[in-house]
């Protein structure tokens, strides 16, 4: 796969793999096949309770069993790899249901045992482990007893996996959230964090602007390259111009249609409350403007936060949302603007959500409506304006201090 040559596919074919790019840095290939690696994605595990959450965590956590089954040779094995209690523990993992006290012990036991195995040490890999917590949060907004057992499921399997474990070499978490008083690693020890805003592995983020421009000017597509830049043009990070590698790969397989890939491969389910307030509606005007907003950025959120300006700018920024320029570094002050066409939909369709949720009409009645205005129908535009306003408002409006103001703005 790294190196290159031939493989077969199966039914008696074979294929060639040209070498990848990594294949020439010598430094990492000296590790490649060196080390046994457990690799767990929490992107699947949602649930509408903590019994569904638990049963996701477990589902994970029994196809990784399976994925290692011939460690199942030393349940019946003599020879001393294993202790008779270790052998039932092992057995239980493949065929029992797990409880809570499996899953957190679950990681840190396969680790031992790959390294019984294999005689090295193991890499840990855990990818979007925040998704379950963000899940529970959204789901579990009334029930504060369930959100706190999903975040001890949590605490003990990070902890067992990456505190207590003698047979850790090195772990790697991403997700797009460091969750405040979650205090999911705030025992574990040597923890480095890297975010979007780090120069160290800003050209690990994504594509840089030379790999896009190589990638576009190899692969003929029916779409102009000048156009993919524009709906898919790259993030500053650390001054290093990235680019998205999932919508520009999905792009270039799919002859160059422009899409919006990355949108629809995932939610804003955490942010949509907020995108709908009134609240920052200006800004937001002047975000699809093509303007930019200045304010400080937090590295870790706090979910009762996020309907504030600050743990809301910051979240969108990590999950991709917007794009930094440094103002004040040492006060984590950024200018934030939309970074690319693609990206700018979901902000213009959180717009046109508002409006007509404020109108009370539907968004295709909305744009026959601007439709007017664009078309010179200015008297049927300053008709139906009247109409949708009396429809709109209502007399509880008037009372109080605010009845002049919204006379005014009627």
């Amino acid at each position: 796969l790294f190196a290159g040559g031939q493989v077969e596919v199966g039914l008696g074919d074979t294929k060639l793999l040209s070498p990848l790019k990594i294949s020439t840095c010598s430094e990492a290939m000296k590790f490649q096949g060196q080390f046994p690696v457990i690799s767990l994605g929490l992107k699947d595990v949602k649930g509408s309770s903590y019994e569904e959450i638990e049963e996701g965590v477990a589902s994970q956590i029994n196809n990784l069993y399976i994925k290692h089954r011939y460690l199942k040779q030393y349940i019946q094995a003599e020879a001393g790899v294993l202790e008779d209690k270790q052998k039932e523990q092992l057995h239980h993992y493949f065929k029992d249901k797990l409880s809570q006290k499996d899953l957190k012990d679950s990681l840190r036991f396969l680790s031992e045992l790959l390294y019984r195995h294999f005689g090295q040490p193991v890499y840990v890999l855990i990818d979007e482990y925040d998704t379950p917590i963000n899940s529970a949060y959204l789901e579990f907004k009334n029930k504060p007893g369930e959100f706190e057992q999903v975040l001890q499921l949590f605490r003990g399997l990070f902890g067992a996996t990456f505190k207590t474990n003698q047979y850790l070499k090195q772990g790697l978490i991403t997700g797009i959230l460091r969750i405040a008083k979650a205090n999911l690693f705030s025992d574990l020890n040597n923890v480095r964090e890297y975010t979007l805003l780090d120069k160290r592995f800003a050209t690990s983020y994504g594509f840089t602007q030379q790999e896009v421009d190589q990638l576009l000017s190899q692969v003929p597509t029916a779409t102009a390259p000048e156009k993919i830049q524009h709906w898919y043009n790259g993030y500053t990070f650390g001054e290093e111009i990235i680019y998205n590698p999932w919508s520009i790969m999905l792009c270039l397989a799919s002859d160059g249609q422009l899409g919006h890939y990355w949108l629809d491969s995932g939610g804003t389910a955490l942010i949509d409350e907020v995108l709908l307030s009134d609240e920052i509606q200006q800004d937001m005007q002047t975000l699809v403007a093509g303007g930019s907003i200045v304010y400080p950025i937090v590295k870790q959120i706090r979910f009762e936060d996020i309907g504030k300006p600050t743990a809301l700018y910051s979240l969108l920024l990590f999950s991709g949302y917007l794009n930094p320029a440094v103002v004040h570094a040492e006060k984590d002050i950024y200018r934030l603007s939309i970074p690319n066409y693609e990206v700018k939909y979901i902000y213009e369709q959180r717009l046109l959500e508002w409006v007509s949720n404020k109108l009370s009409i539907d968004p295709g009645d909305y744009y026959n409506f601007i439709s007017l205005l664009a078309a010179g129908k200015v008297a049927a535009f300053k008709e139906r304006l009247q109409e949708l306003l009396q429809v709109s408002t209502s007399f509880h409006q008037t009372g109080g201090k605010v009845a002049e103001l919204f006379y005014s703005g009627f």
